[in-house]
């Protein structure tokens, strides 16, 4: 059996990355883009080229409530906007970008990781295909059969009898 091969990284050679972010939801809507636009900002700063985005962040409702800590006061926060990056750099520019985003007062919380340049975002499905089911009632207008007790026992020893086990 063939061991895949490890291949050596440097600082030099520039991954696909993605920014997952979560900003306060105290920023006015039509403001929201202005802090996208800092956080884009920062990465081609660093020498980062952007390859696409999640468009406008949405207004979510957080599955349980996140603290974020500014000027020695905890915030707690129950919603927030949610939005992507996805950028091609050098990884020797992460804990420049890493230090800008936890120094950020509007990100919540970020997530950074390395991803592929292809779009991994999966088509909404509208619904399934329904599947063939199959009816085993008589139709209708036919007849059903009534069997007595005594016509049930034989009919299971006869299938006893000639089960192979």
């Amino acid at each position: 059996m063939k061991t895949p091969e490890i291949k050596e990284q440097s600082d030099r050679d520039p991954n696909i990355y993605e920014i997952g972010y979560l900003l306060v939801p105290t920023i006015a809507e039509d403001r929201v883009l202005d802090d996208v636009n800092a956080i884009k900002n920062t990465v081609e700063s660093l020498q980062g080229l952007l390859i696409s985005d999640g468009g406008l962040p949405e207004l979510i409702t957080l599955a349980y409530p996140m603290t974020k800590t500014v000027a020695n006061k905890n915030t707690h926060y129950e919603s927030g906007y949610f939005g992507w990056v996805k950028f091609h750099a050098r990884p020797d520019i992460l804990p420049a970008l890493t230090k800008s985003l936890e120094e950020n007062a509007q990100v919540i919380r970020f997530l950074l990781i390395t991803t592929v340049k292809e779009n991994t975002v999966l088509p909404k499905r509208f619904g399934t295909t329904p599947r063939k089911r199959e009816d085993h009632a008589p139709a209708a207008g036919e007849p059903v059969a009534i069997l007595t007790p005594a016509e049930i026992d034989k009919t299971v020893d006869e299938l006893i009898s000639t089960a192979t086990v």
